[in-house]
């Protein structure tokens, strides 16, 4: 009987010792898992902030075009009148493929779209 008990305490001792070891190895892998999801969201994160910035860059870009050919398509009375008065060529001030290709010289290689090509044939005469 004293042998059984000293047994069940040994089979006790060794079941703790076994279930700390698998807490431990269980957390180790837990660990690990956490950081390689870790670093592959910081991977993605890294390439969403690259893409991020690129797009903002190239949203600004359109905006500076876009508000440059708005104002080449449709000139403030008051910049045109200026213009007039500082002794500008009005073939530069009134003609809409000119005010394009100031406020865009690449746009300016451009056909113009049917709908504006009337209005650049009235605009250059």
């Amino acid at each position: 009987q004293e042998l059984d008990q000293i047994l069940a305490s040994e089979v006790v001792k060794v079941q703790s010792m076994v279930e700390e070891r698998v807490r431990e190895r269980v957390g180790a892998i837990f660990r690990r898992e956490v950081r390689e999801t870790v670093r592959e969201l910081q991977a993605k994160l890294d390439v969403l902030i690259e893409e991020n910035e690129l797009l903002r860059d190239s949203f600004a870009e359109a905006n500076l075009r876009a508000k440059s050919l708005f104002w080449a398509l449709n000139p403030p009375v008051w910049q045109t009148s200026l213009a007039a008065s500082a002794g500008f060529c009005p073939n530069a001030l009134f003609s809409l493929k000119r005010r394009v290709s100031l406020a865009c010289p690449e746009v300016s290689a451009w056909p113009l779209p049917p709908r504006l090509r009337g209005a650049a044939a009235a605009s250059s005469t």
